[in-house]
């Protein structure tokens, strides 16, 4: 599901996609998103910086937090990630929402001091203006890639700190 909204003075993006992980080890797994643009409201001078105010996107328990994973209980195997950023469209300047996004399904097994270890990654990408008092609009959201079997540990250079909803 992926699609942007303005209801004026706001402009958001809304991507949402789940996957189900198989591990025969009991843990806990979320993830890990990282941002990358060159301009506009979500500047990061082109470098990767992680998307969130922990290496676990959400919050501990939320609908897009860390979570519990079973191995023999199959309710808890599958997740579900949805990003909303959004952006006040004041006044002058035209607020450019435009950014690249890499995802990274992490699983940490239970019991001793293991680490989180990646799984799979994906990426989104997403582009958005609106300027109600000059009549420039454009909006894309491209669906999320499909995951891509991958056990890279995700770098960054800096922390985009986010609010609620952004």
């Amino acid at each position: 599901m992926n699609y942007f909204t303005w209801d004026n003075p706001t402009l958001q993006a809304n991507l949402s996609w789940r996957v189900t992980l198989n591990s025969k080890y009991d843990g806990l797994f979320g993830i890990t998103q990282l941002i990358n643009a060159n301009g506009g409201n979500y500047d990061t001078s082109g470098n990767d910086f992680l998307d969130g105010n922990s290496e676990i996107y959400g919050e501990a328990d939320g609908p897009d937090g860390p979570k519990q994973y079973f191995a023999n209980v199959a309710s808890t195997h599958a997740t579900r990630f949805l990003d909303s950023p959004s952006t006040q469209t004041v006044y002058p300047p035209c607020p450019a929402m435009l950014a690249d996004f890499k995802d990274y399904l992490r699983f940490q097994p239970s019991g001793g001091d293991n680490i989180y270890i990646t799984i799979a990654t994906n990426g989104w990408h997403m582009d958005g203006q609106a300027c109600p008092w000059s009549g420039v609009e454009h909006t894309n959201l491209p669906p999320a890639s499909a995951s891509i079997s991958d056990d890279s540990f995700p770098f960054w250079y800096g922390v985009r700190h986010v609010l609620h909803g952004n």
